[in-house]
């Protein structure tokens, strides 16, 4: 099945609905990529 990485961040508390952006998806990724959160 489909999940919008979006949906899953909000959700999960990683980034606040009102902040969900693209570049909120790619700020966190790049956060996450080396490991960090």
């Amino acid at each position: 099945p489909y999940y919008s990485i979006g949906k899953v961040l909000i959700d999960r508390g990683e980034v606040k609905r009102e902040d969900m952006s693209m570049q909120a998806i790619r700020e966190w990724a790049k956060g996450t990529a080396s490991g960090g959160s």
